[in-house]
């Protein structure tokens, strides 16, 4: 009996300490997310910052090399079209950082935004990690506001649509895959009684 009392006092002592221990991880976690959302906000602000002043000189080489006489007709097309390209990859890496600096924020407080706006900042951030993997993308669905907590619903249309090209890309490697396989991705949502229900479905 002693030693069942013993063994049994020293199984309690292990487990509060296992969940002490586990409760200091997590809080510790929170934190290290918490800095990071912080930090992540800021480096986001300060580089569109950036981006936006190389936007406007893009812009404004544009419109001198429009105006320039000693450019010829050629030459002024493929200056603007680099230009072009430049500002399309400037207003990505805008998009990207938005995108960050939503992920990162804190995650008190709600706000009214469109469903199709965070599946759009989820999407940026699933296609920076899956970076040069082609697959087609669909949503369909009227456009509907919520009123959520952004930072919170990025998150969980990320993990989704993130688990859905783990999946295919799994998929691709098996000997399952036809040879006309394309990796797809669908999003649809409707209202049902009273809620909004948002499906996710991979190929």
């Amino acid at each position: 009996k002693v030693v069942a009392g013993q063994s049994a006092l020293a199984i309690e002592h292990a487990m509060t300490l296992e969940t002490a221990k586990k409760s200091y991880w997590e809080q510790a976690q929170d934190r290290r997310l918490k800095d990071l959302g912080v930090l992540g906000a800021s480096i986001s602000h300060q580089m569109c910052n950036r981006l936006h002043l190389m936007g406007l000189g893009m812009e404004l080489m544009q419109m001198q090399i429009s105006k320039s006489c000693a450019v010829c007709q050629e030459d002024k097309n493929k200056w603007n079209k680099s230009l072009e390209e430049m500002l399309v990859s400037i207003q990505n890496a805008k998009n990207m950082t938005e995108a960050l600096k939503t992920y990162g924020k804190s995650s008190e407080g709600k706000k009214t935004i469109s469903l199709k706006e965070l599946l759009g900042l989820a999407k940026i951030m699933v296609d920076a990690k899956h970076k040069d993997f082609p697959y087609e993308y669909v949503f369909e669905g009227d456009d509907i506001d919520l009123i959520v907590n952004e930072s919170n619903m990025q998150e969980v249309f990320f993990n989704v649509i993130d688990n859905g090209l783990d999946a295919i890309k799994i998929f691709m490697n098996s000997s399952q895959k036809s040879r006309d396989y394309k990796p797809r991705i669908v999003v649809t949502w409707k209202r049902e009684n009273g809620n909004i229900v948002v499906s996710v479905t991979d190929n």
